[in-house]
């Protein structure tokens, strides 16, 4: 069930956005502000129904994030086309989100990435972690079975 992705192109949005690393595990969170932030640079991949579903699963979509149509620019392109594609917007933040500095792009050089060995500990397994940090960007109350 891994699906498939072809590869389109490189592309930035259409319109800016807040990008923001939102935890201390540098988990990006793309906001749904309009018009606050940058053009967000990024690729444009044809994906199936099955690699959706893996990308929904990774995303904790509709759980975390939400995904929704933005119109993106190639920009690998002459003629500078406009596409409309799926992304995956955190929805449900606390709006302090909105005051931290907010990117252009997500790579190694907004910060450390941290493994999930650094996150897990016996007590703390790794999905306990992981709620833990999704619980403070979201306004949403999480529990987990342990």
């Amino acid at each position: 069930r891994e699906g498939s992705a072809q590869f389109i192109g490189s592309a930035k949005t259409a319109q800016k956005f807040p990008l923001v690393v939102a935890t201390s595990a540098h988990i990006p969170a793309m906001l749904p502000n309009p018009g606050v932030g940058h053009n967000i640079v990024g690729e444009v991949y044809e994906v199936d129904d099955s690699g959706l579903e893996v990308l929904d699963m990774l995303e904790m979509c509709p759980a975390v994030y939400e995904r929704q149509t933005v119109e993106v620019q190639r920009t690998d392109t002459s003629n500078s086309e406009i596409l409309t594609c799926e992304s995956y917007l955190l929805t449900d933040f606390h709006q302090e989100l909105l005051q931290r500095e907010c990117y252009a792009t997500y790579d190694s050089s907004i910060g450390p990435y941290v493994p999930r060995s650094s996150n897990v500990s016996e007590k703390r397994p790794y999905h306990d972690t992981l709620f833990a940090q999704v619980k403070r960007i979201t306004k949403q109350v999480w529990t987990s079975s342990s």
